[in-house]
């Protein structure tokens, strides 16, 4: 199943979407734009600044921090995941499981 909701269109014309893609064992709760992209370089840096141990030294804290917590409960599969091209976007993905440990057994 894959759902998207329009969040907001601004003045420089980028769309911005959020979304969620249900899969067999996973759920990716996507957010999508249309904007100028990352380049690879810069993309390929903040790829690898996620797994990281000492993340301070990254403009990007939050997304790593999300990344290794997510990383840590849920396993080494899930996490975030960046895709981008410049001039046709950027989508970040949190991937999680679907079905969940929650004090000492399954919940789906």
């Amino acid at each position: 199943m894959l759902l998207f909701m329009l969040l907001k269109k601004n003045v420089n014309d980028t769309t911005l979407y959020i979304g969620t893609k249900i899969l067999k064992d996973s759920i990716h709760i996507m957010i999508l734009d249309d904007g100028i992209g990352i380049q690879s370089a810069k993309l390929n840096q903040i790829i690898e600044s996620l797994d990281l141990d000492n993340d301070f030294n990254s403009n990007h804290v939050g997304i790593a921090n999300v990344h290794k917590r997510v990383k840590m409960i849920y396993g080494q599969k899930y996490g975030v995941e960046i895709v981008s091209e410049k001039d046709e976007g950027t989508k970040i993905s949190i991937i999680l499981p679907t079905k969940i440990k929650q004090y000492g057994g399954e919940v789906d």
